[in-house]
């Protein structure tokens, strides 16, 4: 159970009997709960290790596997091409700080290799892993320092960041930074945690627009506290947030003037809930039975129970707060969370972690409902994530008997470790496999045609993994006389067809039809379907070898 006032009314009776024997110190009494610094065990450098060697494996066990994909493009455009006006990539979430150091590394390992475009990614994911390590070594320990890294770790957005040609990773490593020392600075002070705060921070604002929630997130907290803030962080908290909001402001009324398909619209808090889910736990959409309502009612009961956990050890560890004198330092003895500070106090840093969740969230979720039709996306909640798993982890540590704290501890694994495993699986749309496989099958442009039947979208994938075969786009045709004309010609004295087909069913009457597949399937005296591969289920891309059946060989016997 939760723990109750009983263990600081006894921390504070301790404190009574020892208070004559303590001499005092500028007017006040010694703390003598004041514990050594922490040291870095076998068993805690043990468990580093392993989520750190979980965390690396997870990240570059499949780096090059997966086709670029997305606005992976653009990154590769920035180091092919001159440099995009930055001022309305801004409005995609793209800085220059990542790009310009992907443009340097760009040149020096080049462009062909998915694997080295994607190791600078990998890399930040993996430092923002150790950094995290830091983090909740600092401020937990137990059941909860332990949820912490494996949560880290094991994370499917983070994973998959780590395996992207975008800023995401980037942006973890310097939004955890950014945490770290804004509340060492906040709790010690000393300048050099300033200067640290400052400089991760002004890194974090030049990777990406959704970092200055951040921002905004801790200028609010130090705004809630005036007496225990310094008044020059005071003062800079409050200029941040009129600059931050005034920025958003100004954002929506240039995006609205001068960028096509933005309608301003209500925020949605389903699209909230359902980010917030999905950066925690996995993308469910991308997983085939995602869409089976008791999947999905699981992975919210999960999260928001654990959420509301940790929101009531708040509330008590705010309420033993306002029990005691100011300035009192206490170690809370029943649970898994430190609670030795020096300006701030347990409760504090449970409510920074809530602002610098809520608020960024908030602010994203303000952001989708003015892009109206725009998907938020997991990796969009990244800049949530740290604070959200700590209060996950200490809401899985704080629940209700050991079997509560047991099953919650199970799922999260659970969940993280099933949602990692599709995306290790994923290999985007499938076309550097296709490709692998036509190259096997000595794909020859005099006897053999290759016909790609997509609705688009894929474009750029096919020049990039495909140039090699004189290909043939073919929209996924709704009339069968058109389907025939088409395919009698490229298929005319040719020995074999290699279809790869993209989500080419449509609706044609009162079903879902591919007359291409069609043409194929009533021509069997004439085509036989070789080999076929399911390159992508979630982006339904499938490629298959047809061979034109030689007419003067006889059929074999059928009993």
């Amino acid at each position: 159970m939760w723990p109750g006032i009983a263990s600081l009314k006894r921390a504070n009776v301790e404190k009574k009997e020892n208070t004559n024997s303590v001499p005092a110190i500028n007017g006040g009494v010694e703390d003598v709960f004041v514990t050594p610094k922490r040291r870095i065990g076998r068993e805690t450098m043990l468990i580093a290790g392993v989520c750190l060697a979980i965390a690396a494996l997870l990240r570059f066990v499949a780096l090059g596997r997966r086709d670029l994909y997305g606005g992976e493009y653009f990154g590769l455009d920035y180091i092919e091409s001159d440099r995009p006006n930055l001022f309305d990539e801004i409005f995609h979430g793209h800085l220059p700080l990542y790009y310009e150091f992907l443009r340097l590394w760009g040149r020096i390992v080049g462009t062909t290799s998915d694997a080295l475009l994607r190791a600078p990614s990998a890399v930040f994911s993996l430092a923002a892993c150790v950094a995290f390590f830091l983090f909740a070594f600092r401020f937990l320990r137990g059941l909860a320092f332990v949820l912490c890294l494996v949560g880290f770790a094991l994370n499917p957005t983070l994973v998959r960041t780590g395996n992207d040609v975008s800023s995401y990773a980037l942006l973890s490593l310097f939004v955890v930074g950014s945490h770290y020392y804004a509340v060492r600075a906040l709790d010690e002070g000393k300048k050099r945690h300033w200067v640290w705060w400052a400089l991760t921070s002004a890194l974090g604002a030049l990777t990406h627009p959704f970092f200055w929630f951040v921002l905004l997130g801790q200028f609010l907290f130090a705004l809630t506290r005036p007496k225990k803030t310094p008044r020059g962080f005071v003062l800079l908290a409050g200029a941040g947030t009129f600059a931050v909001i005034a920025l958003m402001l100004f954002g929506a009324v240039y995006a609205k003037r001068h960028l096509q398909g933005l309608a301003p619209d209500a925020p949605s808090l389903a699209d909230l809930a359902r980010g917030l889910v999905a950066a925690t736990v996995g993308d469910f959409p991308r997983y085939r039975y995602g869409d089976r309502v008791f999947v999905r009612t699981l992975l919210y009961l999960f999260v928001f129970v654990s959420l509301l956990l940790s929101w009531v050890y708040y509330r008590l560890r705010q309420a033993e707060a306002e029990a005691l004198p100011e300035n009192v330092v206490f170690v809370d003895e029943t649970q898994d969370v430190i609670g030795h500070w020096t300006r701030l106090s347990l409760a504090s840093f449970l409510l920074y972690l809530w602002v610098t969740f809520l608020v960024p969230a908030v602010a994203i979720m303000l952001v989708g409902g003015f892009a109206s039709g725009h998907t938020l996306r997991p990796e969009y909640f990244i800049v949530c994530l740290p604070p959200m798993i700590v209060l996950i982890a200490c809401g899985i540590d704080g629940a209700p008997g050991r079997a509560g704290t047991v099953v919650l501890g199970l799922l999260f694994v659970l969940m993280m470790t099933t949602y990692n495993l599709l995306e290790l699986d994923d290999r985007g749309y499938g076309i550097k496999e296709a490709a692998n496989r036509t190259k096997n099958a000595d794909f020859s442009v005099t006897t053999d045609t290759f016909l790609v039947v997509t609705p688009g979208g894929i474009e750029r994938a096919l020049q990039r993994y495909l140039s090699f075969v004189p290909y043939t786009e073919l929209r996924p045709p709704s009339h069968p006389e058109t389907c025939d004309k088409f395919l009698s010609e490229k298929t005319q004295d040719k020995e074999r067809a290699f279809l790869l087909y993209h989500d080419d069913f449509r609706r044609i009457g009162k079903s879902d039809r591919s007359l291409v597949r069609e043409w194929f399937g009533i021509r069997k005296d004439k085509w036989d379907t070789d080999k076929k591969w399911i390159l992508s289920e979630p982006e339904k891309t499938e490629l298959r070898i047809y061979v034109r059946i030689d007419p003067n060989k006889t059929p074999p016997r059928i009993d």
